[in-house]
């Protein structure tokens, strides 16, 4: 803090972003003598636009990601639980440099929530798997989803897999400049919401990504904010019903001057493992 309002000598009004500085280090800035303004919204439009160099440290902390997903489907076995397969994968993340690593890996029915929390559940043959992994390296994030069944898929997951696959490439051909947020969402939704028979689309099309996991803009119905070339999204649809389980399918777009680039390695397939 000595060296902080040192560096600001000077300086009356600070901005600060409020979601990272806590109540007792904006007490002593206050104490200092120091006016804080609120600077998130600045910071945010800032951070919008990625350069040359962060745009690789992103496309690294894909390929990291890819080889955890890989090692994830390579390791699971009927028996498994979820929360040994999500503390396996994110153990190995760590050691391999992330500085943060969030896997969600759920089983079967538990998959129908994406918002779950991992727990004891034991993977069993016939089960969808929905592996969502995260991870921090270098200072940048990446972020997939990959999908897998134990056994052959039945005829649920063969045809929400078809859907997901059609909505996430809508909403990938859509990541251009000039097209609104809430356009690249709909274009993810539309092929979701036209079979309610096969579940519900229950997240939007996906969020900005970074600095941190979730950025904005956020690919969601209220956001009317236009895609900027230099923008990386993860766009990731995905398709959930109660009982039976959920599927999504998420990959990191960068929105280039001419539409849209991948940055990690597209897998449009829902792997069957050997039960």
């Amino acid at each position: 803090m000595a060296e902080l309002v040192a560096a600001l000598a000077g300086a009356r009004r600070v901005g600060v972003e409020g979601e990272h500085l806590n109540f007792v280090r904006s007490e002593a800035l206050r104490a200092a003598g120091f006016e804080l303004v609120s600077a998130g919204q600045l910071m945010d439009a800032l951070r919008w636009c990625k350069e040359a160099g962060e745009i690789e440290k992103v496309r690294a902390a894909c390929e990291l990601v890819e080889r955890g997903v890989r090692l994830v489907f390579e390791t699971l076995s009927p028996g498994v639980t979820e929360r040994e397969a999500n503390g396996r994968v994110e153990s190995w993340l760590r050691e391999q440099g992330a500085r943060a690593a969030h896997p969600l890996i759920l089983f079967g029915e538990r998959a129908a929530n994406p918002h779950s929390e991992p727990g004891d559940r034991e993977l069993r043959v016939g089960d969808v798997v929905c592996a969502d992994l995260s991870a921090c390296l270098d200072g940048y994030w990446g972020d997939l989803t990959r999908c897998a069944t134990v056994g052959p898929a039945s005829d649920w997951a063969r045809d929400a897999w078809i859907v997901v696959r059609e909505a996430q490439a809508a909403a990938i051909a859509a990541c251009r400049p000039g097209i609104s947020a809430r356009e690249v969402d709909a274009a993810a939704r539309q092929p979701v919401e036209a079979r309610p028979d096969l579940g519900q689309c229950l997240h939007g099309a996906g969020h900005a990504i970074g600095l941190a996991i979730h950025e904005p803009p956020f690919l969601v119905p209220r956001t009317q904010t236009p895609l900027v070339a230099g923008m990386i999204f993860t766009i990731e649809p995905g398709i959930y019903l109660p009982g039976v389980g959920g599927l999504r399918l998420e990959d990191d777009v960068l929105v280039g001057p001419d539409g849209p680039e991948l940055l990690s390695t597209p897998h449009p397939e829902l792997l069957e493992l050997s039960a």
